[in-house]
């Protein structure tokens, strides 16, 4: 059954979000980040074992990437800091959390997002030259696993379904493990829906505040428009 809606509005983006207006590029930008936080998070959830560690990477990315985005358009726009000072203290507590995320002298787990973040869409190096200098990390997850046992499943059906290779997340997870302290990568996966709580509420907030402020008529109520003409919303 579908989720009941709280609300259900409709409107002509370029009335809404003006393209040149910077706090409403900002509010732009905070509801994308809300999108992607919100589905990483479920995704992760929902995985399955194999699939936790990709979904992991997937929401540490986001998170961080929120951080940036929220932190430099905090610094370089007045509007988007006049806007936040609006909002009430907890969201503004949550936008400084999440924000601080991205100082450079942001301590962890700031540190171990950004490196997540920064090697998501990246595969372990195969370049001749780390190899001669003895530094390339899939050596290191490869030894590190070098005595167990790896899998890969082929199941029916068509090219882009149906394997999985688990030896080489077990290879990913080696190479991991070789940088995090002992317990490290659980404390960070424990940590995360705590931030990312963080955005959704600021961004929620922001949201609300945001759209309250437009011009009477550029907003549409249709859960209203239905309940009183007797149409399902």
């Amino acid at each position: 059954m579908p989720a009941e809606l709280e609300h259900h509005w409709v409107f002509r983006i370029g009335d809404a979000f003006p393209a040149d207006d910077p706090l409403a590029r900002f509010v732009v930008a905070v509801a994308q980040a809300v999108n992607d936080n919100e589905l990483s998070n479920r995704l992760l959830i929902e995985a399955k074992d194999y699939e936790r560690l990709y979904f992991f990477a997937l929401a540490s990315s986001h998170l961080y990437e929120a951080a940036e985005t929220f932190r430099q358009a905090h610094r370089e726009w007045r509007d988007v800091e006049a806007f936040i000072a609006t909002l009430k203290p907890e969201y503004q507590k949550d936008f400084e959390r999440v924000s601080s995320l991205a100082a450079p002298s942001a301590a962890w787990p700031a540190n171990r997002l950004k490196s997540l973040r920064n090697s998501f869409f990246h595969y372990l190096r195969l370049d001749r030259a780390a190899a001669d200098a003895g530094q390339l990390p899939i050596v290191e997850g490869v030894r590190g696993v070098a005595q167990e046992e790896g899998t890969l499943i082929v199941e029916a059906g068509g090219v882009l379904t149906g394997i999985r290779s688990l030896f080489a997340d077990d290879v990913l997870v080696s190479r991991l493990a070789a940088e995090y302290e002992d317990g490290e990568l659980e404390r960070l996966a424990d940590a995360l829906p705590d931030f990312q709580g963080g955005v959704s509420r600021f961004g929620r907030a922001a949201l609300g505040k945001y759209l309250g402020t437009l011009p009477q008529g550029v907003l549409r109520d249709m859960k209203a428009e239905g309940s009183s003409s007797g149409e399902v919303a």
